[in-house]
């Protein structure tokens, strides 16, 4: 991976990281910034940013209440 990628993954706000990977499933906004999803999740562990659990997005369309966890 080349650093320009890290660099630019590295630009994105903790909090537009939080808003992203509550939106869309990890392995669409990785695209974005030219990573996989494995790159992407590990960059939300370091800025400790929460996202969705495996199986989220698959069972979303059937939940009531959503609870996101706080930033």
């Amino acid at each position: 991976m080349s650093n320009t990628v890290n660099q630019r993954i590295a630009d994105v706000s903790r909090e537009e990281l939080y808003r992203l990977v509550w939106e869309s499933p990890l392995s669409h906004v990785a695209p974005r910034f030219g990573v996989t999803g494995s790159v992407l999740d590990r960059q939300c562990e370091t800025l400790n940013v929460p996202y969705p659990p495996l199986g989220y997005w698959s069972t979303r369309p059937a939940r009531q209440a959503v609870t996101i966890p706080p930033l």
